[in-house]
């Protein structure tokens, strides 16, 4: 065109750069608006400082909590599935429930499906994001990404039953508890009555028949006595249940004898197969007073110090 020279165009940037640095006399605020965007970058913001299980660790169990704590407070509201996610080695999210302590400095994971707690696959490495949650100055929080692998768990059998009810001996003593060991891990219920998960009087309880039974003589002459309690699963055994009895089992001078009754329910499952308890079992123990209570009865009384 009339009046404009045709200068080549790679001297284009050149001349333009030069120019506008000449007119400024200052850089170009480009570095200080992506300095803004990054949350690393921000002073006073809120960031991670503790995860559990720590990151890279090994040999996690299937029914871990995943746990996240904040130097400050996170708004609720930015909180979602995928800000804070949980992923197994697909990528696949993990079904569960977020939640958060009042102060809002920790948000916990619990894999979950409905008032049944899922637990982690076995030697499985899964993967933790925290980003894009904001504080309550609606600042961005430090984005944070951590991995572990859970443990190996033993193979189930393809048929969940019980193996063995503890004690196992003939006799019970009566401060004792009822142990029953399964072939697999108990998956955990939400306790609707209890804040423990891992125990309840309704989910596990019900599960139980325990009766003391008092022999009068050897014509069948009987009395018993329901014996009331909670159940709970063992924190460091998930295979084991264990009955504990309001009060210990009544001693009689005649014969007595515990009878134990653990039913079948479509409530107990396994936590690996998700099998039920398809078949029961029943077995008794004779109540052997302590030796302590023996001595008191010897000596009239109270026995000997």
């Amino acid at each position: 065109m009339k009046g404009f020279v045709n200068i080549p165009t790679p001297f284009n940037a050149l001349i333009l750069g030069f120019l506008l640095s000449a007119c400024a006399g200052e850089d170009l605020p480009t570095a200080k608006f992506y300095q803004r965007q990054d949350p690393l970058s921000l002073e006073n913001t809120v960031a991670v400082v503790k995860t559990t299980p720590a990151a890279d660790s090994m040999n996690v169990a299937l029914t871990t909590e995943i746990i996240v704590d904040f130097s400050g407070p996170v708004t609720w509201g930015s909180v979602d599935a995928f800000r804070f996610r949980v992923e197994d080695e697909f990528g696949l999210p993990v079904e569960g429930v977020t939640s958060a302590n009042k102060e809002r400095t920790q948000l916990r994971f619990s894999p979950r499906r409905g008032n049944l707690v899922r637990p982690l696959k076995e030697s499985t490495v899964y993967t933790v994001h925290v980003r894009y949650l904001r504080n309550d100055e609606d600042i961005l929080v430090s984005p944070y990404h951590f991995q572990f692998r859970t443990k190996k768990q033993d193979a189930p059998s393809g048929n969940f039953n019980i193996v063995k009810i503890h004690p196992d001996s003939r006799v019970i003593f009566p401060s004792n508890k009822i142990g029953v060991e399964m072939n697999e891990g108990i998956a955990l219920p939400t306790a609707n009555d209890l804040p423990d998960p891992y125990c309840s009087r309704v989910q596990y309880a019900d599960l139980f028949q325990i009766i003391v039974v008092r022999v009068y003589d050897n014509d069948g002459l009987t009395n018993i006595y329901p014996i009331q309690g909670k159940a709970c699963v063992d924190k460091t055994n998930p295979k084991l249940i264990v009955f504990y009895p309001d009060a210990d089992f009544p001693i009689f001078p005649e014969v007595s004898y515990v009878d134990i009754e653990i039913k079948a329910s479509d409530g107990l499952r396994a936590a690996t197969s998700d099998e039920a308890l398809l078949e029961g079992r029943r077995e008794s123990r004779w109540v052997t007073p302590n030796p302590v209570t023996i001595l008191g009865w010897l000596f009239g009384g109270q026995a000997p110090q």
